[in-house]
């Protein structure tokens, strides 16, 4: 290219359309650069060779720096107002209840527009056996222009009271059921009170499933490049919920997430899978379904009222699509986990996004959704006419014989066959030591083998490989997971890949399952060129927001070190 400038491009579909771009000088591939595209034939080796046709990117916008500054967790400080919690036994907890991740992602975008927030009307109260939350008048106040981007240790007591007020009326104002690990509401709640107690003038509620899917997805880009944070919440498969807030986008279109997890994670993400133990270009395919990508629902919102044209919703009557057939592919048993393959179809002549939901009923439940045992959920987004095979890993709590139902919408309701639920908790896996490879000094191969030695017991469990930077194993790492489908008696051979390893790095696996770690050990990536060891200084790699990596920074500001939000001060 003119200018000294150069593109590496991609020949093959299997790897991303551009490698690398920047500047040369010399007319001699540098030796990093000859064994980086060396390391690209390694990887090649290792991926399936199946037709992969690139669709043309949708996304024609521009990116946007992540506009949110703030490093968020659920507990102190910003949990001092919370309430304390009232044991069975009781006793009365000598720590408070937890923010949830629903007041956390609505304070975080309220602070970020430094207003004066004052309750317009009553916050009303209630009262449960843990705990008793009174009204709240109007006139109350919260300046959110005292509240910190991050809380180290050394705030004011002003700093501390805002952030905690200010998450605490956002708790009570979606009637938070609060708890000591887990506190959690609906999205939907917030819409009335934001408007009617906050005094926020741009409030509004977009379910994906209302929505034409790229409509839907182009609303939240118009917000983000406006400059005004998108609060998001979706449902695993499993059925737990996360809110959090999208408040940027690259270049290539995903989107910018502050998880609210202390800045773990937080980075930008396919919108279409959200699952965040896996990095941008790492998932793998069973980790696009462990995302919140199920329900996805939106607030935007600004305490101006402002001019903004929003999509048209559909009218959807939740049979727009056939649920062709339901295929159960192991014996029904409670508390492990069932894969469930459903064959589905979009009938209708636009595109949707659909959940679907499964739950089973007793053949004498009169009220099907009330009396209803969710077993699990997955989501689709389908084009006119487009058919689609979902594999959705359920998990049963009710014994003996129920009828499996499912719906898209908490009102249409389809029924199928009746099954025997039935109890078996008997399997009892063995795990061998994990054998690592290294097909390159970026990459490492994990194989395992896992026995059930039960005689007559299937297993149904969660297998989550995790690689650690370093040898402390508090801090999150990236995770790959898997499920474990054996009879009594079968052995399995299980390979998992990682991939954009620093060579030279030491780093510590975590074989886990469910959430026991029932194998560690910890390796050494090769460094095979001085260049690419020097790539490691004291095991620290610093990027800026925009993703460009620099060195140890001495001037103040937000950088990501090993994937984690530092301020620089």
């Amino acid at each position: 290219m003119a200018g000294n400038k150069f593109v590496l491009a991609a020949a093959d579909d299997r790897l991303p359309e551009v490698l690398a771009y920047g500047t040369y000088k010399a007319r001699v591939i540098p030796p990093a650069l000859s064994t980086l595209l060396q390391q690209y034939d390694h990887l090649l080796s290792l991926l399936p060779i199946e037709a992969h046709h690139r669709s043309v990117p949708a996304f024609s916008g521009r990116a946007v720096l992540p506009l949110l500054s703030s490093i968020r967790s659920q507990g102190h400080p910003y949990n001092s107002a919370c309430p304390f919690f009232l044991n069975a036994d009781s006793v009365l907890s000598s720590e408070r209840c937890v923010v949830g991740c629903v007041a956390t992602a609505l304070e975080q975008i309220l602070t970020y527009y430094q207003r004066v927030y004052t309750l317009q009307d009553t916050l009303k109260g209630w009262t449960t056996k843990n705990y008793q939350i009174p009204d709240i008048n109007p006139g109350a106040t919260v300046d959110s222009r005292l509240i910190l981007p991050h809380y180290t240790g050394a705030e004011s007591a002003a700093s501390i009271d805002a952030v905690a007020r200010l998450s605490y009326y956002l708790g009570q104002a979606v009637h938070m059921n609060w708890g000591l690990r887990e506190s959690g509401a609906n999205t939907y709640r917030a819409l009335e009170p934001l408007q009617r107690v906050f005094g926020l003038k741009y409030v509004h509620y977009l379910d994906s499933y209302k929505y034409d899917p790229s409509a839907w997805v182009a609303a939240i880009r118009n917000e983000v490049e406006s400059g005004r944070p998108v609060y998001c919440a979706g449902n695993v498969q499993h059925l737990g919920g996360h809110a959090f807030v999208l408040d940027g986008q690259d270049k290539a279109g995903n989107f910018h997430v502050n998880w609210g997890y202390g800045g773990d994670y937080d980075g930008y993400f396919n919108l279409d899978i959200l699952y965040f133990p896996e990095p941008l270009g790492q998932e793998t395919e069973v980790g696009k379904g462990e995302g919140f990508f199920a329900n996805r629902e939106v607030l935007f919102l600004h305490p101006d009222s402002l001019s903004v044209e929003l999509p048209d919703t559909l009218q959807r009557t939740g049979t727009e699509i056939v649920i062709d057939s339901v295929h159960i592919l192991d014996a029904p048993t409670r508390d492990i986990y069932t894969r469930i393959r459903l064959f589905v179809r979009n009938r209708a002549t636009y595109p949707l996004t659909t959940p679907f939901a499964l739950f089973t009923n007793l053949p004498s439940d009169t009220d099907t959704l009330r009396q209803a045992d969710y077993v699990g959920i997955t989501s689709a987004t389908l084009q006119p006419g487009e058919a689609k095979t979902l594999l959705l890993h359920a998990r049963f709590r009710k014994l003996g014989q129920r009828i499996l139902r499912l719906t898209p919408d908490d009102r249409q309701v389809f029924s199928f066959d009746t099954l025997t639920v039935v109890a078996g908790s008997g399997a009892q896996l063995t795990f061998s030591e994990p054998l690592l490879t290294f097909p390159s000094d970026s990459l490492v191969r994990i194989t395992l083998s896992v026995e059930n030695a039960a005689g007559s017991y299937r297993s149904g469990q969660s297998l989550v490989y995790e690689i650690i930077p370093g040898l402390d194993v508090s801090v999150q790492g990236t995770r790959h997971p898997k499920y474990i489908y054996l009879n009594g008696g079968e052995s399995m051979r299980d390979t998992v890949l990682f991939t954009a390893l620093v060579p030279g790095q030491t780093y510590t696996l975590l074989v886990r399952s469910p959430w026991k770690v029932v194998r560690q050990v910890s390796f050494t990536l090769p460094a095979t060129t001085a260049v690419r060891s020097a790539e490691v200084v004291g095991r620290e790699v610093w990027h800026r927001l925009d993703g460009l990596r620099v060195a140890r920074p001495s001037e103040p500001g937000i950088y990501l070190r090993n994937s984690k939000k530092i301020i620089v001060r």
